[in-house]
């Protein structure tokens, strides 16, 4: 009776403030004109899919009634551009939604290109919708931790049946994992895990710690050999599972952490999503810590041997974990500068004379990183941020590291390829604040080229990764790795190019604007590809289209 006697209370009121006439009351309308009058679902997007597939797009326009007062004095309904579900500006909103470091990227664009324009809005709507974006992961949102889906692994005989189950396929996913993974990420320690992988078929036995690292290997090994992940993710669940049940972070052991490690880069394999990369920074904290429990960061003093080998090669993995997800975050890493470790000097001199196409290439660039580390440390702050100066220093010191482990006149691999991206996000990095200043190319000419040149560079990539004709599987790993730095680098050039008189050519070093034009159509085909995979890798495609227009209309 209460609630029939209210809403009999509303009409009243509703039709005394239309005079008495019983008007209906006004809703908001969040479907286009067309869709909401064939009383069909529509999209939200500018044109939306319906009125664009049907020939429509022209006349498509939304009708926005968002207070009802207003809407009843209003004599007809106007065509509106359509509203976001928050008033905030979208580069404000995305700005705090994504902390990666090429965040204060967007804001610039907006500047430069109208980001508050309706085809910006629409760039951005699927992820104001649905901002987890954890519908389209291939694996849980709290991986490892806590899941339902492991549940079926509780006992190690569980565990048992499932590898017994792929039995005839197994030494095929080791030796896919040791030629992909293992030459970028010497997690593993190859001769140990071969004789402990022989020991655990002998009498199907083995700890929780090494269980789960060899699920995890074997999962990795067999993700990228099958269209269906259904396989690798029962593995990784089963991992969890085994991983669980261990003292991992009471009594931490060395395969605990490499388990810890492998977490990390199934994650960023199965998960193409930024929220996923966002993730494995706080995973990285806790595995970090670990790795610091345990004594890696002293392993460089002691007696030279080869587990101490295999142990640096780990702890050098941790420090470029904590410096890859400080790129992609923007977020400081969990390792101070003194905790972050030179390779030995007898390792050093054993290194000389070679390239990375010949060692594992963490080794070989971990003498990098206490340089690296610092630059993080200026830019991320507040109150130290480097001058132009020490960002000449700093320019020189990475361009150092280039020289030394990077030969251009040898045939590019995957590790090259790895190296090279590496080091020109860092040099992205130290030299966006002066490169991107709209008196850049005057004031800060070396920032300015170098920014220009690293983009081009990194685009060049990833348009040669993914247009191979017979694409080795390692290529497109490194897509996926690389996925971000990929998107850093393409709103970057799309800032050079929105500055209508910068230069934009020196020398044979530099294509001129229309072939910058064309290498950034090719990469964003490259987005529109993979857009249906996720919500992150869809909105990445559509600002990026919504910028390539600009920039055409722009001349």
């Amino acid at each position: 009776m209460l609630r029939q006697s209210q809403s009999d209370s509303d009409v009243a009121d509703a039709a005394a403030q239309d005079g008495g006439g019983g008007k209906r009351r006004q809703r908001a309308r969040l479907a286009c004109v067309r869709c909401h009058k064939l009383k069909v679902k529509c999209d939200r997007l500018l044109p939306c899919n319906r009125c664009r597939t049907s020939g429509w797009a022209g006349q498509c326009n939304y009708t926005h009634v968002t207070d009802a007062p207003a809407a009843a004095a209003s004599s007809s309904s106007v065509p509106e551009e359509p509203t976001s579900k928050t008033s905030e500006p979208i580069g404000t909103w995305y700005n705090q939604a994504r902390p990666g470091h090429w965040k204060e990227l967007l804001p610039k664009l907006g500047s430069l290109a109208g980001m508050e324009s309706p085809i910006f809005r629409a760039a951005v709507e699927d992820m104001k919708q649905h901002g987890d974006c954890s519908t389209e992961f291939a694996l849980p949102v709290n991986f490892p931790f806590n899941n339902t889906e492991s549940r079926k692994y509780s006992s190690n005989r569980d565990v048992y049946n499932l590898i017994a189950q792929h039995r005839q396929n197994l030494q095929t996913y080791v030796l896919n994992y040791m030629a992909l993974y293992q030459p970028l990420y010497p997690i593993i320690d190859v001769a140990e895990f071969y004789r402990e992988v022989t020991a655990f078929h002998d009498n199907y036995s083995g700890d929780g710690e090494w269980l789960a690292e060899y699920l995890l290997v074997l999962g990795l090994g067999s993700y990228s050999l099958s269209t269906d992940p259904t396989t690798a993710e029962e593995f990784f669940m089963a991992a969890a599972a085994c991983l669980s049940r261990t003292p991992v972070m009471y009594r931490p052991t060395l395969a605990a952490l490499r388990a810890m490690c492998l977490l990390i880069v199934a994650k960023q394999i199965a998960n193409a999503t930024c929220w996923t990369f966002e993730s494995c920074w706080m995973l990285l904290g806790t595995v970090s810590r670990l790795a610091l429990s345990l004594g890696l960061h002293r392993c460089r003093h002691g007696q030279r041997s080869e587990r101490s080998e295999s142990i640096e090669s780990l702890w050098t993995v941790v420090q470029h974990f904590e410096i890859q997800l400080s790129f992609i975050t923007g977020l400081p890493p969990a390792i101070s500068v003194d905790g972050m470790t030179e390779p030995s000097a007898e390792l050093m001199r054993q290194l000389d004379g070679y390239s990375a196409e010949s060692i594992p290439w963490l080794t070989a660039i971990s003498e990098s990183y206490p340089t690296i580390l610092e630059i993080l440390r200026r830019v991320h702050s507040d109150t130290e941020k480097p001058s132009f100066a020490e960002v000449s220093v700093y320019n020189a010191k990475i361009r150092y590291f280039m020289r030394r482990w990077i030969n251009p006149q040898q045939q590019p691999t995957a590790v090259a390829v790895a190296l090279d991206i590496f080091f020109r996000q860092v040099l992205l990095i130290v030299h966006r604040d002066y490169a991107l200043d709209p008196n850049g190319p005057a004031i800060y000419p070396e920032s300015y080229w170098a920014s220009l040149e690293c983009s081009l560079a990194m685009l060049g990539h990833h348009r040669d990764l993914l247009s191979r004709d017979q694409q080795p599987v390692e290529y497109v790993l490194l897509v996926r790795f690389f996925a971000q730095d990929f998107f850093s680098a393409a709103i970057t050039v799309c800032a050079h190019l929105l500055l209508r008189d910068a230069p934009l050519a020196s020398g044979f070093a530099i294509p001129p604007r229309q072939t910058i034009i064309m290498t950034l159509s090719e990469c964003v085909e490259f987005w529109a590809a993979q857009s249906h995979k996720s919500v992150c890798l869809r909105t990445a495609h559509r600002l990026l289209d919504a910028l390539l227009v600009s920039i055409r209309m722009g001349g």
